[in-house]
């Protein structure tokens, strides 16, 4: 979720002031954060990973930290896999930013409105009001195209799933049927899928509510970590103007940015790493494989998570509380280059194309 706080002018300028329209906004917005997303792709996919990679492994065994998982990936997928699911994912960044950003600024000017009605000034919990309600907005709206991301982004290729079942230090082999080693082509059979393809299959099999999933987790983490983000990034660089003697400049607001993405790190990992596994999951382990019930005994995949709720404690429960903090590296580093770029080139656009705009409107003046 790229922050909407990087610079001054995201919160200080609605969009009527510099002559866009809200649906016009809507579309900068979503191409600035979609181009973010092309060049942060392979970060996301690595953080997706190491979140749903625990799903997978058995019970006990440490997950792989960031550098690990990307070799692997590079060795046994090939640099292509980096840009598993991008489709999707660039169609979310688009829906969820395009909206997000936009509404920000809608819903900022509209209690800067009421705010200069009563004469009064709310400060950073404006900030933190539109934020919240602006990240609403866009994650009700895009939660389908994060459940097809998650979805392509989690799947392991059929060579390195022998390597996912087969954990040389604990000694765990894959699980065999009948003496026969266990397919990894099974659970591997959704690699590959098209995004039209991901998304016939989950209507087919699950329906509507198949594209819901997470969504009771992904709302409090967007609404929560915006509240948290635009406060920390306010607050920081506060900080940094008025006791440290800092110049309002780029330096500034890039600093109290990397406050602002830490914090939101800790605070929205956990959210992220539920969501990620709710959204994922098609179904138990032993259904993913073909296996006889029990066949995956001691995996995580066998336990199939019925809520937020459940994920938590059963991931608490088997692989420990500090899980709930894994792809914390991976969520920080993925984030903040994405919010650096979107807010960077969103202002642009913006500006370019308010001073076209502006200069086609006085073109058609009468002379």
């Amino acid at each position: 979720m790229p922050a909407v706080t990087g610079s001054s002018s995201s919160s200080s300028s609605p969009t009527d002031a510099v002559g866009v329209s809200f649906g016009e906004n809507v579309i900068l917005g979503g191409c600035a954060a979609s181009f973010a997303g092309l060049l942060t792709n392979p970060l996301e996919v690595i953080k997706t990973r190491i979140q749903t990679r625990g799903v997978v492994q058995p019970v006990g065994v440490r997950p792989e930290g960031y550098l690990s998982v990307a070799s692997s990936i590079l060795r046994n997928e090939g640099p292509n896999a980096f840009y598993k699911g991008a489709w999707s994912f660039l169609s979310y960044q688009f829906a969820f930013n395009g909206v997000r950003l936009a509404s920000f600024d809608f819903f900022y000017a509209q209690i800067r409105a009421l705010r200069a009605a009563n004469e009064s000034d709310g400060g950073v919990l404006d900030r933190m009001a539109a934020g919240m309600m602006a990240g609403i907005c866009g994650s009700v709206l895009a939660n389908p195209l994060a459940v097809i991301k998650n979805r392509q982004q989690a799947v392991y290729s059929v060579d390195e799933l022998p390597n996912v079942f087969e954990n040389k230090s604990s000694g765990r082999k894959p699980m065999a049927v009948g003496g026969a080693p266990a397919a990894p082509a099974a659970a591997a059979a959704s690699a590959g899928k098209s995004m039209g393809t991901e998304l016939r299959e989950i209507l087919r099999g699950e329906g509507v509510p198949g594209l819901l999933r997470g969504a009771s987790v992904a709302v409090p983490r967007v609404m929560i970590g915006s509240g948290v983000q635009l406060t920390v990034y306010g607050t920081a660089k506060e900080y940094l103007t008025q006791k440290m003697g800092m110049k309002d400049d780029h330096v500034s607001q890039g600093v109290a940015s990397v406050v602002a993405i830490s914090v939101l790190t800790l605070v929205s990992t956990p959210f992220d790493l539920v969501m990620s596994r709710l959204q994922r999951q098609r179904g138990a382990l032993s259904d993913v494989l073909k296996l006889p019930q029990g066949a995956a005994e001691g995996f995580q995949g066998t336990h199939h998570y019925s809520s937020a709720v459940d994920c938590v404690q059963k991931v608490v429960r088997h692989e420990g509380v500090l899980t709930l903090w894994s792809g914390a590296t991976a969520f920080f580093m993925r984030f903040l280059p994405h919010a650096s770029i979107t807010l960077v080139v969103w202002e642009g656009l913006k500006k370019r194309y308010a001073d076209s705009k502006a200069e086609r409107q006085r073109e058609e003046l009468p002379r």
